[in-house]
């Protein structure tokens, strides 16, 4: 402390105390910073040290100089944003630190990345678009489990044979004609079956 305040630099007195000893000095995390730039301490040394994430961030440490030793929880607990982190963190560790979905769109995580990671269909859907959900490659099984409709599948260009696996003719025929449903394969007998007349099958 009598040394800094004497004029050496935390660089000139880093052969010769440790980060701890800096620390102990009440040495700033900036000046430290300044050590750090100039290849005196590693970032291992400066935490152990003490100084806390706060301090570091603070002085102007980068979140790619301190991945190596702070979590994504604790970066989250600094109010970081995805879009700040996710180039030094995967998806499963944001997701794993409490980011929301909400939160994962927002720094530009894509459907196809959270997919990846194990985010299912029903997770992703009101923050991803349908569209977007198609894009990374969610089947039509799994769209319609999350609650997509027939109405919203036939709006991303999809007809009936593509959906007569996974919706009802009852759903379909809410949002498909009776010339739409007979190209898609559906039989006079099973139209009969949702009540559909005889003249209105003949209008096929």
């Amino acid at each position: 402390s009598q040394l800094l305040t004497g004029g050496f630099t935390v660089s000139e007195l880093s052969g010769q105390f440790t980060a701890t000893e800096m620390f102990n000095a009440s040495v700033s995390a900036a000046d430290m910073k300044i050590a750090f730039d100039n290849g005196h301490y590693t970032m291992t040394h400066i935490k152990t040290a003490g100084y806390s994430l706060s301090q570091l961030l603070t002085a102007g440490f980068t979140v790619s100089e301190l991945s190596g030793q702070f979590t994504a929880t604790e970066m989250k607990a600094e109010n970081k944003l995805v879009a700040e982190l996710k180039a030094d963190y995967n998806v499963a560790q944001l997701l794993a630190a409490g980011y929301t979905i909400t939160e994962m769109e927002a720094g530009a995580i894509t459907a196809a990345q959270l997919k990846t990671a194990g985010k299912t269909a029903s997770e992703l859907l009101g923050v991803y678009s349908v569209a977007r959900l198609l894009v990374a490659l969610y089947t039509i099984t799994q769209l319609d489990e999350a609650g997509v409709s027939a109405e919203q599948m036939k709006a991303e260009g999809f007809d009936v044979d593509d959906l007569l696996n996974d919706y009802t003719i009852e759903e379909l025929l809410a949002h498909f004609t009776i010339a739409q449903m007979k190209e898609g394969g559906v039989t006079a007998a099973e139209l009969k079956d949702e009540t559909k007349t005889v003249a209105e099958l003949l209008g096929v």
